[in-house]
């Protein structure tokens, strides 16, 4: 039985060590991060000091999400379809600290398959 108990403990722990960490996106940021949102700008990166980034993107059509890490790279695709509403919509994507131990490391958003640039890029600390 403790063998058992002990063989159960072990997988979980390898189980939950495997765990691949990728992008989701939320509904609420962080209060720190509410704060500095620049609500006239379409899209926006922020990062906390704890390596954590979120990606911020505003606009009037739907969005789906894809995120790939490869070695030093993080790439984030956005796929946006047209609405019919004017109603203007923000997303907001956490972006997990990169894994790569190389000192440069590289982060893209890409729009509709486009690379698309940064209106802003802000580090806050949080808690």
């Amino acid at each position: 039985m403790k063998k058992l108990i002990f063989l159960m403990l072990v997988t979980i722990l390898f189980l939950v060590g495997c765990q691949e960490q990728t992008a989701v996106e939320l509904t609420n940021a962080p209060k720190k991060v509410v704060e500095v949102i620049q609500p006239d700008l379409a899209l926006q990166g922020i990062s906390t000091t704890k390596g954590i980034s979120y990606v911020i993107y505003r606009t009037t059509g739907e969005v789906k999400m894809s995120f790939v890490e490869e070695n030093d790279e993080q790439r984030l695709y956005l796929t946006e379809t047209e609405s019919d509403s004017e109603e203007l919509k923000t997303y907001i994507y956490k972006i997990p600290k990169i894994k790569s131990k190389a000192e440069d490391k590289y982060f893209s958003v890409y729009i509709n398959d486009e690379v698309a640039p940064f209106d802003m890029v802000i580090a806050v600390e949080v808690d």
